[in-house]
């Protein structure tokens, strides 16, 4: 279950092509919508304010050089 940040998930983004390609993804909030289409393999233990931290800066618009 995608129960809310630091779920560690995959999923198979071509299903019915061979040679298929797997997507990892780190849940930051809870996705329900992932539940039967992804598959949880873990959570992070450590560490998770650093990604979310990376993810407030993804979204910044002002210049930070």
């Amino acid at each position: 279950m995608h129960t809310g940040p630091g779920i560690l998930t995959m999923w198979d983004c071509r299903p019915n092509i061979i040679g298929s390609q797997t997507q990892f993804m780190i849940c930051l909030r809870k996705i329900v919508e992932f539940d039967g289409e992804c598959v949880v393999f873990g959570q992070v233990v450590e560490g998770l304010g650093m990604i979310e931290n990376i993810e407030k800066e993804v979204g910044r618009t002002d210049d930070v050089s």
